[in-house]
């Protein structure tokens, strides 16, 4: 059992426009019992104080609550691979440290994965597994899913509209439609990743 979290960029606590929003990703899972009990705390925390716009969570917090989680560096949003996009090796290699130094050796990853319609995912990907050698992290490759099944993809569309409250037949508007966000089978993920 696990979430993708939101990172406030500073305090939970913090709520100021422009600053405060500008939230990143990372993937918590449970382990064992103790991780279960953490990753209920941590959503609690996340949306009773953190709440700004989504539920976030900060770095203090995710060392209060970390034992008996995994964390891995979540998807393009997280932000060890938007330091990455942004071309600050430096800053990656000490969020990775950071992480792995809140979760504890052996229970941080680089999470890689397979979207070919974004041209920055091979480029994060290779960086990735660079900074994985050079910090002896370990990398898993992961399938971002965002409903259960290929089929649902137009529902799943309908309800981004709605829920940016844009119309389903703007092209402008944010959308998903070039990527398959299924939750697809270990084999399925081999294949696309091979």
């Amino acid at each position: 059992i696990g979430c993708e979290l939101y990172l406030a960029p500073r305090s939970l606590h913090d709520k100021v426009a422009k600053i405060d929003t500008n939230i990143s990703h990372l993937v918590v899972l449970a382990k064992n019992q103790t991780g279960y009990h953490n990753l209920l705390k941590l959503v609690t925390i996340s949306e009773l104080e953190g709440f700004y716009y989504k539920p976030r969570v900060d770095k203090d917090t995710l060392r209060k609550y970390s034992e008996g989680l995994i964390a891995s560096s979540a998807c393009l949003r997280g932000d060890i691979p938007q330091a990455l996009l942004a071309g600050d090796w430096d800053r990656a290699r000490d969020l990775a440290r950071e992480y792995e130094d809140i979760f504890g050796k052996g229970n941080f990853y680089l999470e890689l994965q397979d979207h070919p319609e974004l041209p920055e995912q091979n480029k994060v990907n290779a960086a990735l597994l660079r900074l994985g050698k050079e910090l002896d992290i370990p990398a898993i490759v992961t399938c971002d899913a965002h409903y259960a099944y290929r089929e649902q993809k137009e529902a799943q569309d309908v309800l981004l509209a709605v829920q940016t409250g844009t119309q389903i037949d703007n092209e402008d508007r944010l959308n998903m439609k070039k990527s398959d966000l299924y939750l697809k089978s270990p084999e399925g993920v081999e294949k696309d990743f091979s």
